[in-house]
């Protein structure tokens, strides 16, 4: 396994962010060649509170299903509506 570094950037207006929670799920779907079956799957979710702390947890599925690598949770802050996650993947990707 390899350590990767993943950033995520969101467009949330940081006043916003301080005043209330935010709980959201955001999921990617890939399908080639007309395939009802996703080539790919990527979701992430998250929990921010009122001090900025996020909790989440990152999905990916690839190859129709036969590389999993969920779920893997994270804890971080947004600061400066950035979101810096560090995690290990099975998939024995490289650094981003």
């Amino acid at each position: 396994m390899r350590y990767i570094f993943f950033v995520l950037l969101f467009l949330l207006h940081f006043d916003y962010a301080c005043a209330s929670a935010i709980k959201q799920t955001w999921t990617e779907e890939v399908h080639l060649e007309k395939n009802e079956i996703p080539y790919s799957i990527f979701s992430i979710q998250l929990k921010i509170d009122t001090n900025n702390k996020v909790e989440g947890e990152l999905c990916s599925i690839v190859n129709y299903g036969n590389k999993i690598d969920c779920p893997i949770p994270f804890v971080s802050k947004l600061i400066n509506n950035e979101i810096e996650v560090h995690f290990d993947s099975t998939f024995g990707g490289k650094m981003v």
